[in-house]
């Protein structure tokens, strides 16, 4: 499987972006991208490929990718038939090395 870099586009001067979604399963390649990544799985589960480990996934996972991380994630094929056809949803929230701690626990008090 190839290598893929993600370009992750911030509006204006920001450091964070977030993003929501529900999909049918997790659909991006392998790739990495220079920013730093947390992945909250509000419902799902699967296998999680992150540099050279291989994990199961689940409901509920909380991750903290680090920048320049190869990844992905593979939905396994048995949720969707346990949970009739019920979409994966997933929370994404992407920032800048530049990303101070300060800011960073600010967001975390919003987001709880």
């Amino acid at each position: 499987m190839k290598l893929m870099h993600e370009q992750i586009d911030f509006p204006g001067k920001s450091v964070v972006i977030a993003r929501m979604q529900e999909k049918q399963c997790f659909t991006y390649p392998w790739h990495f991208h220079s920013e730093y990544e947390i992945i909250y799985v509000l419902d799902g589960y699967g296998t999680r490929f992150v540099a050279d480990s291989i994990e199961e996934f689940d409901s509920d996972d909380f991750v903290l990718m680090a920048s320049n991380l190869p990844h992905f994630w593979k939905t396994d094929a048995s949720y969707h038939e346990k949970k009739n056809h019920k979409k994966l949803s997933i929370s994404y929230c992407s920032f800048l090395m530049s990303f101070s701690k300060r800011q960073f626990w600010i967001i975390l008090s919003f987001t709880g």
